[in-house]
Order: structure tokens, then sequence, then C-alpha cells
């Protein structure tokens, strides 16, 4: 079943069924998903407040789901300036590239990661290179996985919603209504953009 939509087979034997985060690009299955405009366009103003003004995107291999809407949000955002930055979705991978711009000298101030496990990566590099974070370049990343809050430095990220979507899928599950909104990534300011710690939960 490799590109079909598998959901609609669950739904062809009686089984509801509803996609989180990511679902094909043509189907009737509903999605839930985070707001990633906003979340992009959020981190996107938060950098500049911290004075940056060329931008740096680190999207994946191919621009599909979520992070293929989170690069054109940034583009958007940042009106073509800022360089849009290409790895693989492991931390190996990021860590490789930030360790080859390094050798060149195109380290750019400030990188929006489309995913926390590139932006580890990132911080990975920095920290073999000697790079400075947030000093040189600063990071930031838009997933908010549990790991973020434990890197060192501290990831800033706009975390998924994942209480209000899991609401919405259980209530698209049940009667079938259709989401009334795309809940929004809160930002959590932590060391690597720049700021100063957020308390951790559970701490």
């Amino acid at each position: 079943m490799r590109g079909d939509d598998v959901a609609a087979h669950a739904r062809a034997a009686g089984v509801p069924a509803v996609y989180l985060h990511n679902g094909p690009a043509a189907g009737d299955t509903p999605l839930v998903t985070a707001d990633n405009g906003q979340a992009v366009r959020e981190a996107v103003a938060h950098l500049r407040e911290h004075g940056h003004r060329d931008i740096a995107f680190l999207a994946g291999p191919q621009d599909t789901g979520p992070v293929g809407r989170r690069r054109e949000v940034w583009q958007a955002a940042t009106g073509g300036r800022g360089v849009l930055l290409r790895s693989g979705y492991a931390r190996a991978a990021a860590d490789t590239l930030i360790r080859w711009l390094v050798s060149t000298g195109d380290v750019p101030g400030a990188v929006i990661a489309a995913t926390d496990e590139q932006a580890i990566g990132l911080l990975s590099g920095a920290c073999a290179t000697g790079l400075s974070v947030p000093g040189r370049m600063a990071v930031m990343a838009l997933d908010g996985t549990p790991d973020s809050a434990y890197t060192a430095p501290s990831l800033t990220v706009t975390g998924q919603p994942l209480a209000a979507m899991a609401r919405q899928a259980v209530d698209l599950l049940l009667d079938g209504a259709a989401p009334p909104f795309a809940p929004s990534a809160p930002l959590v300011r932590r060391r690597s953009c720049g700021c100063a710690d957020a308390p951790v939960r559970g701490a």
C-alpha cells in the first residue's frame, strides 16, 4: 500500500481513522496538525528581536509534509533573505552539515531547523568545532520534543500542541466533526537563541 492513503483502507473496513501531524497529500482522511505557519512566523519574529536579519532555514532532503509548509512560510516571512540549507533528518546529517559550513566559513548567524533532530545535530557539530551558540549562531527548532530541554545549550523551540491535537483527533474519531482550527505552537524560550533558560517542567 505504499503511497496509498492507508487510513482509507481502515475506513473501508468500517474503522474510523485520522492522521496526526502528517498525512498523504491526496485523500479524504482528516488531518490534525499544529499551525505550522504561525510557528514559523513566531520563530522568525523572535530571532529578529535578537537582532538577526538573515535567518537561514534547515529543511529536509525534499519539501514534503509539514516541513514543506514550514519552508514556504519561512521564505515568505523573510522576504527571500536567508539561506535555505538541507540535510537528512538524522542528527548525524545535520552535524555533518554544520561542520562543513564551519570549514567553508559560511556559517549563518541564525538558523531555524525544521525538526528538533536536525537542531540537536547542529548543536553537536557546533560544539565539536568550537562554534559558539548562540554567540556566533543562534538556533531554533519547530518540534519541541522532550530532548530539546536537555541539550547544551538548551534548545529554543515552538512546541507541538499535542494535547490540543489529541483532543481534536478524538473528536473526529467519535463524531466526525471537522477540527475548528489548527492549534498554536507555543514558543519556548531557552538559551540556544540567546534567551535565559526556562524552567524545566518536572524538575
